[in-house]
C-alpha cells in the first residue's frame, strides 16, 4: 500500500469535529498533493456536502486506519464508487441521501 507513496497523507480538519469522513488509501492526487480527498473523488464530496448542507470546515477528513471515538456512525460508501458505477446518478443519489441523514444528525 505505501510502496510507491512518495509522502504521507495526513488527516485534515478539526480533530474534534462532530463529523469524520473516512476514505481508502490515498490515491495519486492525494499523494502528489499531501492532503485527503483532494482529486476528483474530493471534488464529488465536496458537491455532495454542499448539496446536504454540511460545512466542510466542520469536518475532519481522513484515510484507512484512524481511531477515534465518535457518538454516531453514518455508513456510506467512498466517492470514488460513484465515479466508478455504471449509473453514476443512482449511486450519488445514494451517497447524498448518506449524507443528508448525517446532516440531519448533526442539527
Amino acid at each position: 500500500m505505501h510502496r510507491d507513496a512518495t509522502q504521507t497523507v495526513f488527516g485534515a480538519g478539526d480533530a474534534h469535529a462532530r463529523v469524520m469522513l473516512v476514505g481508502e488509501q490515498p490515491g495519486d492526487q492525494e499523494d502528489r498533493q499531501g492532503g485527503p480527498f483532494v482529486g476528483p473523488a474530493g471534488k464529488l464530496l465536496d458537491r455532495a456536502l454542499a448539496e446536504a448542507g454540511i460545512d466542510p470546515g466542520e469536518a475532519y477528513v481522513t484515510n484507512v486506519v484512524k481511531h477515534g471515538r465518535r457518538e454516531r456512525l453514518v455508513p456510506t460508501v467512498h466517492p470514488s464508487s460513484v465515479l466508478r458505477a455504471d449509473d453514476r446518478q443512482a449511486a450519488y443519489d445514494g451517497f447524498l441521501s448518506d449524507l443528508n441523514v448525517a446532516a440531519r444528525l448533526l442539527a
